[in-house]
């Protein structure tokens, strides 16, 4: 058994077992010290433990350690210590690998030595994007760093996915960096029968909407959308939108667009009758100039035409009979 510390030996973090008096511990850190205990452990039992210390010396191969990552927008600071920071050298080398792992690209650096005993690296990244960072000495088959992950700030998602009409609608996010709005971009759409995706059909557009008329009726969709840059890189999907198209469904608005049209046009006669009830109600005098009207006789022996109205319309009617007059003879009014 070996470790760092007492608590790593205790609990047998790393342990090996052999037939042998003799074993081999490989891939231990340079410049460290760790404990290493031996015991008999059969046929009786595991026996008394022996313990001793062991020092690392420097190894020109070994990778550096405490190699750390973060972020500002779409910087990259990467920082490290040498593999022996009490005994490293100012012209110290590194090597540095960044992969975008979405891509699987690759990018590698060759790091300038520094005398800071925390040393650094500054790259540009992508919004989007997923990396790996492994980092090693310039010495022949150095030994790489385990990978440190880092991913790049999130690209907005768009947002309100709607379906109407064989047509899917969204926004876009109104946080869109500039890095993605200065250059083209798409967007790309996933149909499936499953919520997990397995089985989507792709499309892409630049903009919404896009029509989709291959919806079979009776089965259940899921859908998501994403944006996709100038460069490739996907924001995240936006919220899954569950369509089932209904078996009936021409016949279902059909149906709706006729009732409609009914109440609509009953709505518009009804609406008409009220205004003439109350037009005739408030106007009763010009529904008794009609009758008169109707009413009307020309008198042929007098040359006169006779406008009459039926008392028998308005028991309160007083108004007088007005008589027509000809050329030669004055208005008479009786």
């Amino acid at each position: 058994m070996w470790g760092r510390t007492i608590n790593e030996l205790k609990h047998s973090a790393h342990m090996a077992n052999t037939t042998n008096t003799t074993f081999i511990i490989r891939g231990l850190d340079a410049c460290e010290v760790y404990r290493v205990a031996v015991m008999v452990e059969q046929p009786f039992g595991l026996g008394p433990r022996e313990e001793t210390q062991v020092s690392m010396g420097a190894d020109a191969k070994a990778p550096p350690r405490n190699i750390q990552a973060s972020l500002n927008n779409i910087t990259m600071t990467i920082t490290w210590k040498d593999s022996c920071p009490h005994d490293s050298s100012d012209d110290q080398k590194y090597r540095l690998f960044v992969t975008e792992t979405n891509r699987n690209v690759t990018s590698s650096y060759q790091l300038l030595s520094q005398k800071n005993l925390t040393r650094s690296h500054y790259i540009q990244i992508h919004w989007g994007g997923r990396y790996s960072i492994q980092m090693s000495t310039a010495a022949n088959n150095a030994v790489l760093s385990d990978p440190v992950i880092c991913n790049g700030p999130e690209i907005p998602p768009p947002f309100e996915l709607t379906y109407m009409d064989s047509s899917f609608f969204w926004r876009d996010s109104p946080n869109l960096p500039k890095e993605i709005t200065s250059k083209n971009y798409t967007y790309i759409l996933h149909l499936s029968h499953n919520l997990n995706m397995s089985d989507a059909e792709v499309y892409e557009c630049t903009k919404p909407p896009l029509v989709v008329e291959t919806l079979e009726k009776g089965k259940v969709y899921y859908a998501a959308v994403a944006l996709k840059d100038a460069d490739g890189y996907l924001s995240q999907w936006s919220h899954h939108l569950s369509i089932e198209k209904p078996l009936d469904d021409e016949l279902v608005l059909s149906q709706t667009n006729a009732v409609g049209v009914g109440v609509s046009v009953f709505l518009v006669v009804v609406a008409l009758l009220v205004v003439v009830g109350i037009l005739a109600v408030r106007h009763r005098r010009l529904a008794r100039s009609i009758i008169a009207f109707t009413n009307t006789h020309y008198d042929s022996s007098q040359g006169t035409t006779l406008i009459t109205t039926d008392h028998n319309l308005d028991e309160d009617d007083d108004s007088p009979m007005i008589r027509g007059f000809s050329d030669d003879e004055p208005l008479v009014i009786a």
